[in-house]
């Protein structure tokens, strides 16, 4: 008689999108119960998704089997005690194997897949969706990585829209002032010029010949009226 095939494990998968944003929800109002209706609204997700969310949530340890929120899910939304609660999913979910093959903080991506892989028999997608999750967990961090964050979207700081690949907008060019305009401006430039006067006065003996007054003038007039 042929023995019955073993069970192949499987282990959570829960993008990280999905797991931050139910906790940003958990730790606005942490839910006394997770339903598939509860995380179709919150998560604009399928029915079929919201199942298997509860199913991993389940297996995780946050809720009951009756989707009851459990005291690990209350660690887990609080910032203090996240990392703790994250280890404590680490060991309820994964062997020891894999944990000391990978260990926390900063495990190495291509082992998991790798040991995913070879003992749920799981092809490349699913294997590495799992080896995702295992890498949130084991970072422990409570801030969202894409965003910094930690706290409500709407409490995030605001950040300066990038610029790369465009151009700084310039000022717009100054409008050409009307002719009639410049001409004002330039008449009343020349009203608030200052006028000057010169007096000369020239003594000429009278003793000097009629062509010696001349050569005076003459000269006056090239050192005066010069251009």
């Amino acid at each position: 008689m042929a023995k019955p095939e073993e069970q192949r494990p499987s282990f959570p998968r829960i993008p990280a999108k999905l797991w931050w944003h139910l906790r940003i929800q958990a730790v606005r109002s942490p839910p006394k119960e997770v339903t598939s209706a509860y995380l179709e609204s919150l998560l604009n997700v399928s029915e079929g998704t919201a199942r298997n969310t509860i199913a991993n949530l389940r297996a995780l340890g946050l809720i009951d089997d009756e989707n009851k929120s459990l005291p690990l899910l209350h660690e887990w939304r609080d910032d203090e005690t996240y990392a703790k609660a994250c280890k404590t999913m680490l060991e309820k979910v994964y062997p020891e194997e894999l944990r000391h093959l990978a260990p926390p903080p900063t495990p190495d991506r291509a082992q998991i897949v790798r040991w995913i892989s070879r003992k749920t028999q799981t092809g490349d997608g699913a294997s590495n969706q799992m080896a995702a999750f295992y890498l949130l967990l084991a970072n422990g961090d409570p801030k969202d990585p894409d965003t910094g964050e930690n706290d409500e979207p709407s409490k995030a700081r605001a950040k300066p829209a990038p610029t790369t690949g465009r151009r700084a907008a310039r000022p717009a060019p100054l409008a050409a002032k009307p002719a009639a305009a410049m001409d004002a401006e330039v008449h009343l430039a020349k009203q608030r010029t200052p006028a000057m006067h010169i007096d000369v006065q020239v003594h000429i003996s009278p003793q000097a010949s009629p062509e010696q007054i001349d050569a005076i003038f003459a000269s006056m007039a090239r050192h005066l009226y010069r251009d």
